[in-house]
């Protein structure tokens, strides 16, 4: 992390997300497919997916004054995951390790281990991602299947936390809450994602 400065972020879902302007009059910069395993402990707050054979946990680092969030990788384990690495993971989660026998586990087989514990949350997200260069400020529009229910999300990212609130009162949407796919996963498992 030396000598970069991390984001600040702002993030919102819903069915459908009004904007002041189309986002499609500012250059599209790039476009990303992918499907990730979203885990989801109810008593942690850290982001736990798995992409491409890749188990990546990103941690909550800092929520300033207005609510943005920064968030900063933690690690990444790559399938077969080992005991040690396992212990590490559940370290995160704030749970007990269970009993394992196994020296290391392939990752459908630690699916199978975390759909055991009634305190992690599953969720299957399909994302097709547009990045758009907004007046200096990364914003990104996710077309997003979670669990197979359609949503949208809008994100604004950049280092500077007072050009992403002047970005969302350009784009109209300063008034939604700010919310992390973790609470999103969360609230979307007891249908109250609007």
């Amino acid at each position: 992390m030396s000598g970069i400065i991390p984001d600040w972020e702002w993030r919102t879902f819903g069915k459908e997300i009004p904007l002041k302007v189309d986002l499609n009059i500012w250059q599209r910069t790039i476009r990303i497919e992918s499907s990730d395993i979203y885990i989801i402990s109810t008593i942690a707050e850290d982001c736990f997916r798995i992409q491409e054979g890749i188990l990546i946990i990103d941690r909550l680092h800092q929520v300033n004054a207005d609510g943005l969030e920064q968030w900063l990788p933690e690690s990444k384990f790559e399938f077969p995951i080992n005991i040690e690495e396992i212990k590490s993971v559940y370290k995160l989660f704030r749970l007990s390790m269970p009993s394992l026998t196994e020296k290391e586990y392939k990752k459908e087989e630690f699916i199978q281990i975390v759909k055991r514990n009634s305190r992690l949350i599953l969720s299957k997200i399909d994302k097709v991602i547009h990045i758009y260069d907004i007046r200096d400020c990364i914003v990104e529009k996710a077309d997003l299947r979670i669990d197979g229910e359609s949503i949208v999300s809008i994100a604004v990212k950049d280092p500077d936390a007072q050009l992403i609130k002047k970005t969302l009162i350009h784009l109209g949407i300063e008034g939604r809450e700010n919310k992390s796919y973790t609470s999103a996963i969360k609230l979307s498992q007891s249908n109250l994602l609007s």
